[in-house]
């Protein structure tokens, strides 16, 4: 019963930091960040993030080139920001969002990389990054913005609050165990995806079984013959290899044998389950 009471609040935070987002019509890009020093575009990382959120269906607009409805009403917009966190030998980015008065409303995981060229570093790192944006589904609705308290979410520590209050604080472990249940339903362990039900309206039974499956998004990596698929967590799941098709690649993990292959603009891993063969819907980015 314990492990269903996070669970929900998980989904309950998730999903009000889903709308929250949602009542953003623009997103600002500031062609300066503070973690590069001030320099105008360095690394070409506002020209890849102003790319990143305007493919999410984000409407995206430079810092200094806002429109007259924002510049007139900058509530409007959310305002992104980098986190740099790097290490010996690896570089580490996390993308903030922002509201109008700087407070962050959502801070993206962690993205990581080990490449020596900053440059391919830092857009792997924001790519990586990314991903946790790009699962919220943004779409704008219009509306006043709700006043009251603000819902924030950060995947570098996975500790969600509801307001200041200290009783909706959620502790690290319990944290973890939402992190491994979200790997359970939608990889290989099928990790839940956030849901907008609200614990109130619904049963235990219908907020665990009512909620739709969400196609499951990796990263690819180029490795030698191929690439290397990860999830939002930099876990590896699955290994492709090269054919003489750049449409079809041989697939191996620990578990499976397949082939992922790209049919009408969509990639599937197809394998056999003992005697059964699989076919599974697969989101990939590739670097």
């Amino acid at each position: 019963m314990k492990k269903l009471i996070i669970i929900l609040i998980f989904f309950s935070i998730t999903g009000s930091v889903k709308a929250q987002l949602n009542s953003y019509k623009y997103i600002v890009v500031p062609k300066k960040f503070e973690v590069f020093k001030g320099v105008e575009n360095q690394f070409q990382t506002s020209t890849l993030i102003k790319y990143l959120f305007s493919e999410e269906g984000f409407t995206v607009v430079y810092e200094d080139n806002l429109p007259d409805e924002l510049a007139n009403q900058q509530c409007l917009g959310a305002y992104v920001d980098l986190e740099k966190n790097s290490k010996f030998l690896s570089s580490g980015l996390s993308i903030l969002i922002n509201d109008c008065s700087g407070v962050t409303v959502f801070k993206a995981m962690e993205g990581t990389s080990r490449e020596k060229d900053y440059k391919k570093a830092y857009h792997e790192a924001i790519r990586e990054s990314f991903m946790s944006i790009a699962e919220l589904d943004y779409k704008y609705e219009a509306g006043d913005k709700a006043e009251g308290e603000v819902v924030t979410a950060s995947f570098a520590n996975d500790i969600k609050k509801v307001g200041s209050s200290a009783q909706n604080e959620m502790s690290s472990s319990a944290a973890v165990l939402q992190v491994a249940t979200k790997e359970e339903r939608i990889y290989e362990d099928k990790r839940p995806v956030p849901s907008d039900y609200s614990i109130e309206n619904q049963t235990d039974k219908e907020a665990l079984t009512e909620e739709p499956e969400k196609i499951p998004s990796y990263m690819a990596r180029p490795i030698e013959n191929g690439y290397e698929l990860v999830d939002s967590q930099s876990k590896s799941w699955l290994n492709l290899y090269s054919t003489s098709s750049p449409d079809v690649y041989l697939a191996k993990n620990e578990k499976e044998n397949g082939m992922v292959y790209k049919r009408d603009s969509k990639w599937f891993f197809e394998y056999y389950e003992k005697s059964e063969l699989k076919v599974q819907e697969l989101n990939i980015r590739f670097q």
